[in-house]
This record gives C-alpha cells, sequence and structure tokens, in this order.
C-alpha cells in the first residue's frame, strides 16, 4: 500500500508566509543543515500531505525553538514529520543528538518544481535510533533509514481517520 501524490499548491501561500515568520524570528541564527533554499516551508508542506490523509490540523504556530519534535498526536502517538525534496530515492533522517524523541518518524518527499508531495513511510523511533548514527552521504552523521526499508501499511497508524481515497 502506497500513498498517491498530494496537490500541494493550495498550501503553498500559508507554508511559504509561515517559513519567512519563522526566518525573521531566527534572524542570525545559522545552521549548515540547511542544503535546500527553504526548509521550514518544505517541512510545513510535508506536515500538510500527513494531516490532509489523517484528517488532522496542521500547526501553524512559531516556536522559536521547533516544535518539539511534536508535528502530530495520533491515537497518543507522538508523530514527527520528516520531509526531504529527493523525492526520487528519498531517506528518513535525524540529527543524533535530540533533545526530544518522538514515537513515530514519518517521511514525506517533495516535489517543489510540481508542487506535489507524498508520504513514502514511516517508523518507529526505536527502530531508527537503534543503530549508531553513520556519515550520510558527506552531509555528517546522521540516523537514517532508506526510504524503501519504512513501513508503508498507513493502517497500523490509523485505521479510522485516514482518507482511504488517497492511498492505493
Amino acid at each position: 500500500m502506497h500513498c498517491n501524490w498530494v496537490d500541494l499548491s493550495k498550501y503553498d501561500e500559508q507554508c511559504t508566509e509561515y517559513a519567512n515568520e519563522v526566518d525573521s524570528l531566527k534572524l542570525g541564527f545559522v545552521s549548515s543543515s540547511y542544503r535546500n533554499p527553504s526548509p521550514h516551508r518544505i517541512g510545513k508542506l510535508g506536515e500538510c500531505i500527513f494531516g490532509e490523509l489523517f484528517n488532522l490540523p496542521v500547526n501553524f504556530d512559531l516556536h522559536y525553538q521547533g516544535d518539539n519534535g511534536i508535528d502530530f498526536k495520533l491515537n497518543g502517538w507522538i508523530v514527527d514529520v520528516k520531509s526531504t525534496v529527493y523525492w526520487k530515492h528519498p531517506d528518513l533522517k535525524e540529527f543524533p543528538n535530540l533533545a526530544h524523541v518522538p514515537d513515530v518518524y514519518v517521511l514525506a518527499a517533495i516535489d517543489p518544481e510540481r508542487m506535489r508531495g507524498r508520504l513514502v513511510g514511516f517508523c518507529s523511533a526505536l527502530r531508527l535510533l537503534s543503530m549508531p548514527p553513520t556519515d550520510y552521504k558527506g552531509l555528517g552523521r546522521r540516523y537514517w533509514v532508506s526510504g524503501d526499508a519504512l513501513c508503508k501499511d498507513w493502517l497500523i497508524l490509523d485505521n479510522h481517520s485516514m482518507k482511504y481515497a488517497k492511498v492505493a
């Protein structure tokens, strides 16, 4: 079972506005982890996909120190959505030295040129963090799991609120 592409054009304006506000809030804060020009926009677009498919509201509140790894709460689980623009061969990645650990990580792949995205899969934090972090393709130490190895049975997360029309 896999998720179909979701049209992101309906979320782009709000996600761009959110990203601009986050960037203003963090003015002067430098991070070498920003490999794409708008990481906050891409991340929020990924959250919009999850919110749409699981019929959950997306939180657009601003926090200087992030959302503490809590993008959603679903059936008692804390869910952290990770987004990537490497949509052809996506991998789920997380930095070491986490302050907060969710129960579940979800990977969203964003195709910004076509303004579409999809959920790739998910895994427990226990699975992602069970191996020591390694150098990820020259970008530094990361916990990571190949997108191909992620669980794609979305009904495990929730079989009540998911929009089945979006899942094939």
